[in-house]
């Protein structure tokens, strides 16, 4: 059986199953056409070439998505190193009837996208026989591009329609058949698990275990025919499980599964099914579009890059005459500011220098009131804030005692051993008094 759907961007989507394919059209008309067996012995698939002939009736699709439905694919998940898809796609097809109960002769392999560290990654298996005479069939009809997945994924993707507020988020998408039961893991619009049972309620309690089992918050459809569909969603709700209630304007789909993978099929982005022959003119496709893009950009740069010289040539022309109108004016600012910045140079130096400078009159004030009458001061050294004053007293330890009291001197000592002399025949004490200027205390001088 298969389905057919126009696209708005001029593309169609299809599901295939032995002998039959269905088309919708663009009013939600459905359309059932014999296809036959695929042909055996290499001939072209004609039925098949005619009912997507007329499924393309008005010209307007160029491409087609097709999704497969068992047993003509086997989709299952397989514990792969995180290789790139063409790498897992070559490592699969090397060995499909390892990985693949059903598979038969050669393999054309599909892998979904890498999967987080410890997850399987969803991959599908198709007859290579299989794919080419599906391949040859639709370009037959006229269709340049064809795409060919899995069911399960296009049911996946269905999931992201269904509620587009939930879309990334996670979601099952169940399908009831009256053979046969297939629970659809999704996340982000994306197959996660495939898992499959009995037709009927027979598995209901397994289904509910793993529907449970899936992470955080996860919406629950059931689509197929109304009668089965019913007793299975009557069957979960007595144990437990809420299905999510479908919007009303995908229910006709939603009662059709394989028209509903239909209508999702050109939203699958992997895995994808295609032809040795088709992969290698996809690759040089996106080659040549690479090739040109990089032409293209080469061609923007190298026109922005000469957009922007001839800019700033043309900038800097209008500053250097600008600057030539004014260069008599700035010349004779310049000359005069550094006048003037000279003069304020020496101006700090001086007033620098003068607050730094020791003011020793205040001292010699002091000291001249606080000596007794009978001393005579014969030197006086300062540098910096340090003194030594020289002189004879009648007695040297008064002419200490006085010093130290004085509220400008600090660290008042002897700088050398007071010695008796007679300078005019009466005996006297030489002394040698050092000290230090007292720093002036804030907002004024010692």
């Amino acid at each position: 059986m298969g389905t057919v759907v126009k696209s708005r961007r001029g593309s169609m989507g299809a599901s295939l199953m032995p002998g039959t394919l269905v088309s919708v059209d663009a009013d939600g008309a459905v359309t059932r056409h014999a296809v036959g067996e695929m042909p055996v012995d290499g001939t072209p698939w004609i039925a098949l070439e005619s009912a997507l002939r007329t499924a393309r009736s008005d010209g307007s699709a160029d491409s087609v998505s097709i999704a497969l439905h068992a047993p003509h694919v086997e989709v299952r998940g397989i514990a792969l190193p995180p290789l790139a898809e063409e790498e897992a796609v070559q490592l699969l097809s090397r060995a499909g009837g390892r990985y693949f109960l059903g598979a038969r002769g050669v393999q054309v392999v599909g892998v979904g996208a890498i999967a987080a560290k410890g997850e399987q990654r969803m991959a599908a298996a198709a007859s290579s026989r299989l794919v080419t005479a599906v391949e040859a069939a639709a370009k037959s009809a006229g269709f340049a591009d064809i795409v060919l997945v899995p069911a399960e994924a296009a049911w996946a993707s269905a999931t992201a329609q269904f509620w587009p507020a939930r879309a990334r988020g996670g979601a099952a998408v169940i399908i009831a058949d009256p053979s046969r039961i297939v629970v659809v893991e999704t996340h982000a619009g994306a197959m996660t698990a495939v898992r499959r049972f009995r037709g009927g309620v027979h598995d209901v309690t397994a289904i509910a275990a793993v529907l449970r089992a899936m992470k955080g918050d996860v919406a629950i459809a059931v689509v197929g025919p109304e009668p089965v569909r019913a007793e299975l969603v009557a069957a979960l709700a007595a144990i437990g499980v809420p299905m999510q209630p479908l919007p009303a304007d995908w229910a006709a789909l939603a009662a059709d599964p394989v028209a509903l993978a239909a209508r999702c099929a050109d939203l699958v982005t992997a895995p994808r099914l295609a032809s040795i022959a088709t992969r290698m003119a996809n690759q040089d496709r996106v080659r040549r579009f690479g090739w040109v893009v990089a032409a293209v950009a080469a061609g923007v740069f190298l026109l922005a890059a000469g957009t922007e010289l001839w800019g700033t040539h043309r900038e800097i022309a209008a500053v250097e005459q600008a600057r030539d109108v004014i260069r008599p004016a700035v010349e004779a600012t310049l000359v005069g500011r550094t006048s003037m910045e000279d003069a304020y140079r020496r101006l700090a130096e001086v007033v620098a220098t003068q607050r730094s400078a020791p003011i020793w009159s205040g001292v010699l004030g002091d000291m001249a009131g606080r000596i007794p009458d009978d001393a005579y001061l014969t030197g006086f050294r300062a540098r910096g804030d340090s003194l030594v004053i020289d002189g004879f007293a009648v007695s040297a330890s008064r002419v200490f005692d006085a010093l130290t009291e004085s509220p400008v001197l600090e660290s008042v000592r002897a700088s050398a051993p007071v010695r008796r002399q007679a300078p005019d025949g009466d005996a006297m004490e030489r002394f040698a008094i050092g000290a230090l200027r007292r720093a002036a205390p804030l907002g004024g001088t010692p």
